[in-house]
């Protein structure tokens, strides 16, 4: 597996820079050796990536649930196809064994799998209210939805995260932690082939794009 050393935040489907310039070592916990450079991005940079997500979500949400299950399962297909790298990543990056890694990537495999299974039950309800009245409630997309996850699985909380915002028409905005962002990273870029761009933004960071 081969790290890069310099990376960039992932907006509307491309690799962009930080709009400050502004960059932060990013470590191997088991040598504290710097393994990459990676943006320490800014709220003008969140701003961004929330008005690509924004653009991106109305027509993600008409499509309808049967091709967003659709384009996760692709998705989780190609995560499979990685798995290996995407471990060793978090092995790198997080101090994670080999091992647990897999596990970690399998469980966010199977949580895409598992809300595109479920993307039909984005269900109404309808209800009597009085003689002669029914009531009828409709599910709508947020639009955009923020994710902020945890170090200490990285790749597992990113594809899961991101799985059931989608599955209900969502886009996202993720933020990874400071510590671990490679693998989320790289979740981004097994995205582009298929996910229309501007669904899944990632932003790394510290407090300020949190």
């Amino acid at each position: 597996m081969q790290i890069g050393t310099d990376y960039q935040l992932f907006i509307d489907g491309c690799w962009t820079a930080p709009a400050q310039g502004r960059y932060a070592p990013c470590f191997n916990p088991a040598t504290a050796a710097v393994i990459a450079q990676v943006p320490d991005g800014t709220a003008e940079d969140v701003a961004a990536a929330v008005a690509a997500a924004r653009a991106a979500a109305p027509a993600w949400d008409a499509l309808g649930w049967e091709p967003r299950a659709r384009a996760l399962n692709a998705l989780a297909d190609v995560i499979e196809r990685h798995r290996q790298e995407l471990a060793e990543l978090d092995a790198v990056n997080g101090g994670i064994p080999i091992d647990g890694g897999l596990i970690d990537v399998e469980i966010g495999i199977r949580t895409l799998r598992y809300f595109a299974g479920i993307a039909s039950e984005l269900k109404g309800h309808t209800q009597q209210l009085t003689p002669g009245s029914i009531g009828l409630t409709m599910r709508e997309s947020f639009g955009v939805v923020g994710r902020i996850v945890p170090f200490n699985h990285p790749f597992q909380f990113a594809a899961a995260g991101i799985a059931a915002p989608l599955a209900a028409g969502n886009a996202i905005v993720l933020k990874p932690a400071d510590a671990t962002p490679l693998s989320a990273l790289r979740l981004a870029e097994l995205t582009v082939d298929v996910l229309p761009p501007g669904l899944v933004n990632v932003v790394t960071g510290g407090a300020e794009v949190g």
